[in-house]
């Protein structure tokens, strides 16, 4: 459902709504009792949600290396990789709160949320950068060798 508010290209298309069920989400994923039904279906669901979340929350990285033109114009002309600020570090901080499911739904995702918070560092507002920083370093706690 996040991926395809955040697609510009599709009716759903909706940067109000797609920040609503970030925040959603990252409440969701930081509730004890929400945790425990998401516990059940962590292992078929908990990737698709953390791919999600890595995408929208270095959606303005991808956009800046792609071209080299105002975050206004990019958003005009329809680009997808254009995010708030808000969503971005929401999905971030939903991330964080994601490493409290299960170590089987959450292991084999943590090279691409490594990368995907270490793309985040870059991010013009301060904000963004610090929930990237948080979320780095509580992923990286699961796997020290890890290169970024």
């Amino acid at each position: 459902a996040m991926r395809a508010l955040a697609d510009r290209e599709t009716p759903f298309a909706d940067k109000d709504a797609l920040a609503s069920a970030i925040t959603l989400t990252a409440s969701f994923l930081s509730d004890e009792r929400a945790r425990d039904v998401l516990h059940a279906h962590a292992d078929e669901h908990g990737g698709g949600i953390i791919d999600a979340l890595c995408a929208l929350g270095t959606a303005s990285a991808a956009g800046r290396a792609r071209r080299r033109t105002k975050p206004d114009e990019r958003f005009a002309a329809g680009d997808p990789t254009i995010m708030s600020a808000v969503v971005r570090e929401t999905a971030l901080e939903a991330l964080l709160a994601a490493v409290a499911l299960p170590f089987s739904a959450v292991y084999p995702q943590r090279k691409a949320v490594m990368k995907a918070a270490t793309a985040a560092l870059d991010d013009p507002k301060r904000r963004v950068r610090m929930a990237a920083g948080r979320c780095r370093e509580v992923w990286r706690k699961l796997d020290p060798k890890c290169a970024y």
